[in-house]
């Protein structure tokens, strides 16, 4: 019986070290496109090619299938959101949209 105990302990113990190997590993994925962040922060001067990096990186960190940047301006009309750069998806996908405002329920989103 305590074969069979010990048996089983150590199977349970092989689990959680394969799931903490899973995350160290997802975890340097992580790192490791952070890191490519900074070296495009130092040498891209293109401001949209910056922005569009970051939200590539941001999107595949994030698991996400797509990711977006909005821009956000003030005009008379209160706060504006516009599209400045999309990942995972096409522009024209979005284009079709109307204009983003402002308002409490996309407060979590924006």
């Amino acid at each position: 019986m305590e074969l069979k105990q010990s048996e089983a302990e150590q199977q349970e113990l092989l689990l959680q070290l394969r799931e903490t190997q899973r995350k160290l590993e997802e975890r340097n994925t992580q790192l490791e496109l952070i890191n490519q962040v900074g070296n495009m922060l130092t040498s891209e001067l293109e401001l949209d090619k910056v922005v569009q990096n970051v939200t590539d990186i941001a999107t595949q960190i994030s698991k996400a299938k797509f990711g977006a940047l909005f821009y956000k301006k003030y005009n008379e009309e209160g706060e504006e959101y516009t599209l400045y750069a999309l990942s995972g998806a096409r522009h024209e996908d979005f284009a079709h949209l109307p204009v983003i405002r402002h308002t409490p329920i996309l407060d979590p989103t924006l």
